[in-house]
């Protein structure tokens, strides 16, 4: 079922398609929440808050970048992106989303950067050689769940 999340609202689309909000529900949110205005991510957030318990969200999101050369290499990739059509307009730190996620009411967070992730996952079969790929860095992929 597509949703586009500036324009639709969730709640709308997930009802039309049998949706009970008295359900428990996992939510996964991959590849999305940069691409969408911080407002809209925060209006899915409240929705995704307010279901019935237990509910559970899992997301990724792009890091706000700390270093002139972190900022330089997100921009970069972030005009990349715009030029084929796909911008990006959402970043986060992993203190404010956190703090906006217990606000929505979750209480338990969790948050990793994609590229430990993808490093746990390997388990010693592989590693990445030197540091993760660039493309990694700001990539961060969170859980939170009440």
């Amino acid at each position: 079922m597509p949703v586009d999340f500036e324009t639709d609202t969730l709640a709308t689309r997930l009802e039309s398609a049998g949706f009970s909000r008295t359900d428990p529900a996992v939510f996964v949110w991959l590849g999305v929440v940069f691409y969408l205005t911080p407002d809209a991510a925060r209006t899915t957030l409240e929705y995704i808050a307010r279901q019935s318990e237990p509910v559970e969200v899992i997301f990724d999101y792009l890091q706000s970048a700390d270093t002139d050369e972190g900022r330089a290499q997100l921009q970069a990739r972030a005009q990349t992106a715009a030029a084929v059509g796909e911008p990006w307009f959402s970043y986060f730190t992993p203190d404010d989303i956190a703090a906006q996620l217990r606000a929505f009411g979750f209480t338990d967070v969790e948050d990793h950067s994609a590229a430990d992730l993808i490093a746990g996952y390997l388990d010693g079969s592989a590693e990445f050689e030197g540091e993760p790929p660039q493309a990694l860095r700001p990539v961060r992929i969170l859980r939170a769940s009440r």
